[in-house]
C-alpha cells in the first residue's frame, strides 16, 4: 500500500489528490511548519476490531504524562513541538511515544492515528 511505503520512508503527511486548492495550500503550510498531515480518508482505515470500551480500557493503562504525550499525538504534532510544549528533552518524548505505541499494539505514529481516529473524542 503506498501511505505504508510513504510512511516508512519519512512521509510527514499523506493527502489524496481530490483534496481542493486551499486544504492544499493549508496542507502544505501545516508539514513546513511540523505537523504531521493525513486525509481523513488515510486516517480512517480500520486497524482491526477494536471497540470504544477496549481503546478507553487501554487508554487507562497509560500515565498522565503518556496520554499528555498522546493528545499531542492526535493533534499531529511533531515530536520537537511536544517536547517543546511539555519541557522535555526529545528523547524523553521519543519515550513515552514508544510506549503508547506498545499499550495500543502499534508499531508507529501512523498506525496510532488510524486506530484512535474514530473515537477519540468518545476516549479522552
Amino acid at each position: 500500500e503506498y501511505v505504508h511505503f510513504a510512511i516508512k520512508y519519512g512521509a510527514s503527511g499523506y493527502i489524496m489528490k481530490d483534496i481542493g486548492a486551499e486544504d492544499l495550500v493549508i496542507a502544505i503550510r501545516a508539514v513546513l511548519n511540523g505537523a504531521s498531515l493525513f486525509s481523513k480518508n488515510v486516517t480512517q482505515v480500520a486497524v482491526g476490531e477494536h471497540t470504544v470500551d477496549e481503546l478507553a480500557e487501554t487508554m487507562n493503562q497509560l500515565s498522565s504524562r503518556e496520554r499528555e504525550v498522546l493528545r499531542h499525538i492526535m493533534e499531529l504534532r511533531s515530536n520537537r513541538d511536544i517536547s517543546e510544549a511539555m519541557d522535555l528533552s526529545a528523547h524523553t518524548v521519543r519515550n513515552y511515544a514508544s510506549t503508547i505505541y506498545n499499550t495500543f499494539e502499534v508499531k508507529d505514529r501512523f498506525e496510532l492515528i488510524r486506530l484512535l481516529s474514530d473515537s477519540w473524542k468518545r476516549i479522552h
